[in-house]
């Protein structure tokens, strides 16, 4: 009769356990060799910051005091407010034809989403692809 021997339970324990630790001082030596080969082959432009932008203190005269007259408010893109003296704020009739109403909210147009958010659609989209098939 052939009858399969079998080791006795807790004889590999040891051998298991050395080979966990191998493989996680392997993969951690894997790691740590990857990343110092990625610093390596960056160029240093990239980690390193730029020096200080040195400003030149500027040299010349005050400019010439201009009065200039302001038109009445005509609600083109203009505030129509005038401060008075006691620091009250006093809001200006807008004059002239039709007085378009002012802006509440100023809209830009060509919004443009951010390289970052565009790749964060495109991994949910295939996402949803890749979990569907």
């Amino acid at each position: 009769m052939n009858r399969t021997r079998y080791l006795p339970p807790g004889s590999m324990r040891r051998q298991r356990r050395l080979g966990r630790l191998e493989g996680s001082v392997g993969t951690l030596v894997l790691v740590c060799a990857i990343g110092l080969g990625l610093v390596a082959a960056t160029p240093g432009e990239l980690y390193r910051s730029a020096p200080a932008t040195l400003h030149p203190t500027p040299a010349g005269s005050a400019a010439p005091g201009i009065a200039l007259q302001i038109p009445p408010c005509t609600g083109a893109g203009k505030d129509c407010t005038e401060v008075e003296s006691d620091g009250a704020v006093t809001l200006l009739p807008r004059t002239g034809p039709q007085p378009a109403p002012l802006p509440q909210v100023q809209h830009q147009a060509n919004h443009v989403p951010e390289p970052a958010t565009l790749a964060l659609i495109g991994a949910a989209l295939g996402g949803l692809v890749w979990r569907k098939s």
